[in-house]
């Protein structure tokens, strides 16, 4: 009995230990054309083992501690089918158990339906334009918000365009100067939702556009083209605003158009320092061409402290009749800007205690206009001519305060300078003009004639009273020379000049044609500086010569052209 017991636990322990017998199991993993693949994910799963490893070079992988009889075979590469399976070891197998090559097939993924829309950005000749629709906006955005999207424009902080590296000098709606071609002024008040589309266009002027004679350097303009399920009906918005310190802004735009007449007003009260027109904008037929004088009054108070800024404007655009285009608009702003400011430094140096205070007081009250006109009137199927005229006057008056003090320890005495000062004045600028474009179309083909002439007026005139006093711990007397300095300063600059044009075009073949040409130009400046001297004690008024200019000049030029053309 006791020998059959022996016997039976011998048999049972040999059973055991062929029950846990620890293997290796190994494979390959190939494409379907048999090449080894390097990198896939294996894994081998059972109900008590989990073991994951790679592929080598040659495609072969290995589990090298696998207890279990059954088991499942993953394998996973990017870019190939997942492929799993069961596998069971027959009871008779040895220490490594082979599995046949893994074959992963390659994954193959359909894409989604890609509809191919039309291009929103088209490029013809020297117009490069762009879909409005393409570039989404939040609801009521003005037209600036779309061109920040546009490819190859930016706008910066002040709302000046940019496309392909050069400014954008002039803005059209539907081909047409819009408040006298001012960039902000479209761009920041007609609503985004009404536009068709947006043009860059390289334009050579009204010449160029009527017979495709190109000539000189271009001029970057932006026409915007509204829809013409919107050319009918009217539309505005209005904004009210306020904040801390005291900072309000109100704004109103309203829009009438019925197809040919298109009638816009703006207007805007503000202290926050905002514009709504730009007098020194418009390019060709803005309100500042050919004023060489008065950029500062136009351009008005602005910038640091706080300006209170009211505007109002009008565009006008309509047909008289079958063959008249009549546009144009008036502008006007008035500002008025007060900043004051203080500043204090010390230096800490032990052999010199310097410091050093300023404040200062500064006003200023500016008023600016501008009209600008256009009348198109298409004689006959033959003759065009246009005229263009202007007129913009820009006023302001000034006045600044300020005081400096600056003290200074060396070796126990102090030392201080002191320097007052105070300053006012006033100036007007007014500037006018006008051009005329007339051009002739012969029956035969590029055959052409045309008169192109202009005149333009800019004057500017200021008087300015300065009050410098000059004080410091060494001054012998309060009344020194060199301490102080008051003068009396009225200048005074005119600008008048003239151009006139003849230009006749023969074409010479499909492609070519020459070009004959005379020009006239005339330009008479006159500069007037009177500076007078205030004697301190008398009141005297002494001229400064020195500090005094009288400056006439004329330039006269005749320039005879021969010009052969090829497209």
């Amino acid at each position: 009995m006791r020998i059959f017991v022996l016997s039976a636990f011998t048999l049972f322990l040999s059973s055991a230990s062929e029950a846990q017998k620890i293997r290796s199991v190994t494979g390959a993993v190939t494409d379907t054309t048999g090449s080894p693949l390097h990198g896939v994910t294996v894994n081998l799963k059972s109900a008590s083992e989990n073991f994951t490893t790679v592929s080598n070079a040659t495609g072969v992988y290995e589990f090298s501690q696998v207890n279990a009889s059954e088991f499942v075979i993953t394998a996973t590469s990017i870019g190939y089918e997942n492929f799993s399976r069961t596998y069971s070891v027959p009871a008779k197998e040895g220490k490594i158990f082979t599995i046949k090559p893994i074959k992963l097939n390659v994954k193959i993924d359909e894409l989604n339906e890609v509809v191919i829309e039309k291009n929103p950005v088209t490029i013809k000749e020297d117009t490069i334009q762009y879909d409005a629709q393409a570039y989404k906006v939040r609801e009521g955005a003005p037209i600036e918000d779309v061109i920040k999207k546009l490819p190859g424009v930016t706008v910066d902080k002040d709302g000046n365009v940019t496309a392909q590296g050069q400014t954008i000098k002039r803005v059209r709606v539907n081909g047409k100067d819009y408040f006298g071609g001012d960039v902000q002024t479209a761009t920041q008040n007609l609503p985004a939702d009404i536009i068709e589309n947006i043009q860059i266009i390289d334009d050579y002027g009204d010449k160029a556009n009527l017979t495709g004679i190109k000539e000189g350097e271009p001029e970057k303009v932006l026409n915007i083209n509204i829809q013409k399920g919107k050319s009918k009906g009217s539309f505005g918005n209005a904004t009210v605003a306020a904040g801390t310190q005291e900072r309000y802004a109100g704004r109103i735009a309203a829009n009438n158009f019925k197809d040919n007449r298109q009638i816009a007003f703006l207007g805007s009260i503000n202290n926050t320092n905002g514009n709504i027109f730009n007098f020194n904008g418009g390019g060709r037929g803005g309100g500042a061409r050919g004023a060489n004088f008065g950029s500062a009054e136009r351009a008005g108070s602005g910038g640091d402290g706080n300006t209170l800024a009211k505007s109002i404007g009008f565009n006008y655009r309509d047909k008289w009749g079958p063959d008249i285009i009549s546009y144009g608009s008036y502008s006007y702003t008035a500002r008025n800007n007060k900043t004051i400011g203080s500043s204090y430094q010390q230096d800490l140096n032990p052999s010199n205690i310097r410091s050093t205070s300023h404040s200062s007081d500064n006003r200023s009250i500016s008023n600016n206009h501008r009209l600008t006109w256009n009348v198109e009137y298409k004689i006959d199927s033959s003759d065009f001519l246009k005229i263009t005229p202007y007129f913009s006057y820009a006023s302001s008056d000034a006045s600044n305060n300020g005081i400096s003090n600056i003290t200074a320890t060396r070796e126990g005495t102090t030392f201080y300078t002191t320097n007052k000062s105070r300053s006012s004045a006033s100036a007007s600028a007014p500037s006018a003009g006008s051009d005329l474009f007339f051009n002739h179309k012969f029956k035969k083909r590029s055959r052409n004639f045309s008169i192109n002439g202009g005149i333009d007026y800019s004057s500017r005139e200021q008087n300015r009273d300065g009050y410098n006093e000059y004080l410091d711990s060494s001054s012998i007397a309060v009344l020194a020379t060199d301490s102080i300095r008051h003068q009396l300063i009225k200048t005074n600059a005119e600008n008048t000049s003239g151009n006139l044009r003849f230009s006749y075009n023969e074409p010479l073949g499909t492609y070519t044609s020459l070009e004959v040409s005379y020009s006239w130009n005339i330009s008479s400046t006159q500069s007037i500086r009177n500076t007078d001297d205030i004697d301190p004690l008398s009141g005297d008024k002494v001229r400064n010569v020195l500090q005094s200019n009288d400056y006439k000049y004329k330039f006269i030029t005749n320039l005879y052209g021969l010009n052969f053309n090829m497209r």
